[in-house]
């Protein structure tokens, strides 16, 4: 049973791609409220009341969902780029080792 894993920097730079464009969707997004006169007379003035509620609750859930994404994304971008520095940092460890070796 194998106890180490790859890890493939590039793809996990390049997975905040998609996040990074579900952010920029939904931080465009604004629910327009609706006219509570379409409810009629007998929910209308009840309407009058919740809908502008409801809505601005409905607009703050896109944003949180928009700012999940993009906090996700920067984390992704800051991961992928961690494992490429530590990656180039071996590399640079291994070069000098076999220097070291060759002289």
């Amino acid at each position: 049973m194998p106890t180490d894993f790859r890890i493939d920097a590039f793809a996990v730079v390049r997975a905040n791609a998609p996040l990074q464009d579900a952010e920029s969707v939904l931080a465009g997004l604004s629910i327009p409220a609706p006219d509570p006169a379409m409810y009629g007379q007998l929910v209308g003035s009840a309407g009058a009341t919740t809908e502008p509620c409801t809505t601005d609750q409905h607009n703050d859930v896109v944003l949180a969902l928009s700012e999940v994404f993009g906090s996700t994304s920067d984390g992704l971008a800051a991961t992928g780029s961690c494992y490429q520095q530590v990656e180039s940092g071996h590399v640079e460890l291994i070069a000098d080792a076999i220097v070291r070796g060759l002289n």
